[in-house]
């Protein structure tokens, strides 16, 4: 999972460009699912749920030319870095 914050006032902005990113990140091979989340008591913390097939692809995804540009366009939105958290299924 990835998390991100949406500087005050710049939650929709972040929103709009997201979405404009998803569609981009289900066609790559080895993405299996791709959700982004608001959260409901944190409207500015918003998360990745995704899923890939493997390490390598989740390391492909991560220097895609959509994936970069999106991180270059929201800089202005966020306050902070993404925080990356890698899961793993046990259940």
């Amino acid at each position: 999972m990835a998390f991100v914050r949406a500087r005050d006032g710049k939650e929709k902005e972040l929103i709009r460009a997201t979405e404009a990113l998803l569609p981009k990140v289900r066609e790559e091979s080895g993405n299996l699912h791709c959700q982004f989340h608001q959260s409901l008591d944190e409207p500015r913390v918003f998360a990745f749920y995704e899923i890939f097939e493997s390490v390598e692809a989740l390391e492909s995804h991560k220097v895609t030319a959509h994936v970069r540009q999106w991180a270059a366009d929201v800089q202005s939105l966020t306050a902070g870095p993404i925080e990356l958290k890698l899961l793993q299924a046990i259940g």
